[in-house]
């Protein structure tokens, strides 16, 4: 299996999400992190744990770009920070997932779209939980009708109390509580089926 080397701009709340989808990730190693909060980088090294002494810390995204030490970067700053972060991942030629939205403004969104359109690197929009381990397994085991219909999800992520019930469903209904100590899944039958 191909080892790829991820980096990770941003690693406040998002961010340390992302550290533990990577952590479960078949290939994935996590090899960089960069956040200009001294504060938000001591969170994403207490979720690192033992991995944390082999991650180098970073305070701007230029700087982990500069280092090589990384195939793909996670860009999961600030939403209005992305297009200050993007320009030297796109000049390294990096792989990027960049958190939605992508960007806050129309010209800077265009911006994104030129820039990733001419990119020597992958560019995609972060919609990753789909494509998680237990994330696909879970799918599969719907399709093929092993867990019946999913009729609802709860979550008691802090996350949670930031969403609509819709953009929850739709973002943790898929879950499964292997990826997360606070998440969970209920599948319901019902009577007519």
């Amino acid at each position: 299996m191909q080892t790829i080397r991820y980096g990770l701009v941003g690693t406040g709340m998002m961010g340390v999400e992302h550290l533990h989808n990577l952590a479960i990730t078949p290939g994935a190693v996590v090899t960089a992190i960069a956040d200009p909060v001294p504060e938000s980088l001591a969170r994403a090294r207490g979720a690192l744990g033992d991995r944390a002494h082999d991650v180098a810390a970073f305070d701007t995204a230029a700087a982990l770009a500069a280092s090589g030490l990384v195939d793909a970067v996670v860009v999961a700053s600030p939403n209005h920070t992305h297009r200050d972060v993007l320009p030297p991942l796109f000049d390294a030629g990096l792989h990027i997932l960049c958190e939605k939205p992508v960007a806050t403004t129309i010209d800077d969104a265009r911006w994104i779209v030129a820039r990733a359109a001419a990119a020597r690197g992958v560019f995609w929009t972060a919609m990753e939980y789909r494509y998680m381990p237990p994330a696909a397994a879970f799918i599969a085991d719907i399709h093929a009708g092993r867990v019946g219909r999913s009729a609802c999800a709860r979550s008691t992520a802090p996350m949670a109390g930031m969403c609509g019930a819709g953009e929850l469903r739709a973002m943790r209904s898929l879950m499964p509580r292997a990826l997360s100590p606070d998440i969970g899944y209920r599948s319901h039958r019902s009577n007519n089926e």
